[in-house]
């Protein structure tokens, strides 16, 4: 595509001699990567959570690329990044400065794939936890229906039947357009996404009009990034400006907070929770928002093959009710199902044909994952790397074990240390052998993780286990495991690697377990 077709003359400012008009190449791609070579290609200088690819102008610009895009001033890249504008102007690449880099690059993305987004159904879900499992019951439901859709999210891209790793819950802004298109092209009509707040705050969701956005939970992680739960809520709310109808959890601390939020934005609200008498909590609900729509789960039964629960629905006055069973047990499993459900009725599905779809699939690889050993003790392996992810888990496990619930989890490395003691003293509080070992430690030291970690444990006057080595904390636990014990393997989930140094190795919760309680 030509540049003036990507990039208009009144959008920018121009930094260097060389002008756009005088750049005659086709773009075929746009980068934030300045190892690439830059042929055919812009330079945009954008930021992610942890870089700031203005410090590599000088090295794109050696890498053969004609166009950077900046939205910092000719002063500060001289002064604070030590830009070399000699060689920019010898060697004739047109640097430009824009009023926001990372929006910049998301509407350059849109317009060089031809706005494939605004060829598809978005179905947005964001929360610090759940997101995987309520994404993956929205497509399986939808595939289900005849509906071909797309699926991105941490573990897996789906187009209609084909299926790819995923590298991130919300990949970079050029490879989402790329996904996109991919989508149409596979006959998709639909495309359910994570949403997580780093790519809200970061702009990689950017123009992306949403049928439904869905609130799932908010609860401490990510303070590394966003330094506050102010801005972490807020970062997530962004979503729900861009949705048409707005999916609510009800029953967490920030409810009120994106309820009152959406409906000052005038949204379409499903506002889903649990209650012991869906009755007079809609009662209570109409005089408090009138005018939403309700789903409300009750006589909630789990065991260790799943979740059963009543579902009443009241929409205008009218109430319909059924049972519902999903093979996941846990009151988060629950909350899951309901925020599914709520998303495929405000898309005009009706309450039978979703129930009748969700009690035909499987569990979620490492969601609650659980396997049985010969020696009549159960495993579950599960990604719960948060506070309330690991409350969620072990209350469930608590609910219908017999025997002693063994934990074995850790902290990841290079991300929100202020949850490290936090999860200690919930293992501590709500297991009965508690075992503290590595996660994916990246460049810490694993050992100090530990130690982070421990000043929670170590306000218990209780003994604990502590073996860094992941695996072998793993076969401590199923050692000591007898008949109807429970052992919890909490933090990695569906993951396959764990990442050591800058290093991912192939490493496998799943792998272990099954290995372990032959």
């Amino acid at each position: 595509m030509k540049i003036e077709n990507l990039i208009k003359e009144n959008e920018i400012e121009l930094l260097s001699d060389t002008k756009l008009s005088d750049i005659d190449i086709d773009i075929n791609e746009v980068s934030f990567d300045s190892r690439h070579e830059g042929n055919n290609s812009i330079f945009f200088a954008a930021y992610g959570a942890n870089s700031d690819a203005n410090e590599y102008i000088n090295k794109a610009c050696q890498n053969n690329y004609k166009i950077v895009v900046t939205d910092k001033t000719k002063d500060e890249l001289i002064n604070k990044y030590d830009v070399d504008f000699n060689y920019i102007n010898d060697n004739k690449i047109c640097l430009v400065k824009v009023n926001e880099v990372n929006e910049a690059l998301a509407l350059t993305a849109e317009r060089l794939h031809d706005f494939p987004a605004k060829e598809l159904k978005f179905v947005g879900v964001t929360g610090t936890n759940g997101k995987t499992t309520t994404t993956s019951l929205i497509f399986e439901c939808l595939q289900a229906f005849g509906k071909k859709s797309g699926l991105i999210g941490t573990m897996e891209i789906h187009y209609d039947d084909e299926v790819e790793t995923s590298k991130n819950t919300t990949p970079d802004t050029p490879s989402l357009q790329k996904v996109y298109r991919h989508m149409l092209e596979k006959g998709c009509e639909y495309n359910v996404m994570e949403i997580s707040s780093h790519s809200l705050s970061l702009k990689r969701i950017c123009d992306e009009e949403f049928e439904v956005g869905v609130y799932t939970n908010l609860t401490e992680d990510h303070l590394d990034y966003h330094k506050t739960m102010e801005n972490y809520r807020d970062a997530k709310f962004i979503l729900f400006t861009k949705s048409k109808k707005c999916v609510l959890n009800l029953d967490t601390e920030y409810s009120n907070f994106y309820i009152d939020g959406c409906l000052k934005l005038n949204k379409e609200t499903m506002l889903y929770g649990i209650c012991d008498d869906p009755n007079s909590k809609i009662e209570e609900l109409n005089k408090k928002y009138n005018g939403s729509k309700f789903i409300l789960a009750s006589n909630v039964n789990v065991d260790i093959t799943g979740s059963e629960f009543l579902v009443t629905y009241y929409n205008e006055g009218k109430v319909e009710q059924t049972t519902i069973k999903v093979r996941t047990p846990g009151m988060f499993s629950v909350y899951n199902a309901l925020s599914a459900t709520g998303t495929l009725l405000s898309l005009g599905f009706n309450l039978e044909d979703i129930k009748n779809v969700l009690v035909s699939l499987p569990g979620i690889t490492g969601r609650f994952q659980t396997f049985t050993s010969p020696k009549g003790f159960g495993v579950a392996v599960d990604y719960a790397h948060t506070p309330d992810g690991l409350v969620n888990i072990l209350n469930t496990a608590k609910s219908f074990v017999k025997g002693r619930i063994i934990t074995v989890f850790g902290c990841g490395g290079d991300r929100d240390k202020l949850k490290r003691p936090i999860m200690g003293r919930i293992v501590m509080e709500l297991s009965d052998v508690a075992i503290v070992t590595s996660d994916n430690p990246r460049t810490e030291d694993p050992e100090m993780i530990i130690e982070d970690i421990e000043v929670g444990m170590k306000e218990f006057n209780k003994e604990y286990i502590k073996i860094s080595d992941r695996y072998e904390a793993t076969k401590k636990a199923i050692e000591i495991a007898k008949e109807g014990d429970f052992v919890i393997l909490a933090g990695k989930g569906h993951e396959d690697y764990q990442i050591i140094g800058k290093e991912k190795i192939h490493f496998s919760d799943i792998e272990n377990v099954e290995k372990l309680i032959k």
